[in-house]
């Protein structure tokens, strides 16, 4: 089971529900990466084996330049206006029903209603 790191632009509850919801999940304010730099956090990510999960879509293209890590990485897009419970919720749901092979060295893109999966970085 893929273990996912939480980005500290998402909510912290994110994490305990993933956990919640019987997934590996750190959030990066617990794993003493609290302000560190992008790079910092994907470097922590591909030394941990994880799967980061952020809202910072520049993140993508900086995992992709870097190429060959197998990092899978979640970008989450959803508005502001919404609940944290239901970011969460929603969130948990889909990452609790992808299987770590769609999930190595994949950019998977989570928005209201749908769930791109994209290759070939």
């Amino acid at each position: 089971m893929a273990l996912f790191l939480v980005d500290e632009d998402l909510p912290r509850s994110l994490a305990r529900g993933l956990r919640g919801g019987g997934v590996l999940a750190e959030d990066v304010r617990d794993t003493g990466l609290h302000g560190r730099t992008d790079e910092e956090v994907l470097d922590a990510a591909g030394m941990r084996g994880a799967v980061l999960v952020t809202a910072d879509v520049g993140l993508a293209d900086r995992a992709r330049r870097r190429g060959g890590s197998g990092l899978g990485l979640v970008i989450v897009r959803y508005p502001n206006e919404i609940s944290i419970a239901t970011l969460v919720g929603a969130v948990v749901e889909i990452l609790s029903g992808i299987s770590d092979e769609d999930l190595r060295g994949a950019i998977v893109i989570v928005e209201p209603g749908r769930v791109r999966i994209r290759r070939g970085r």
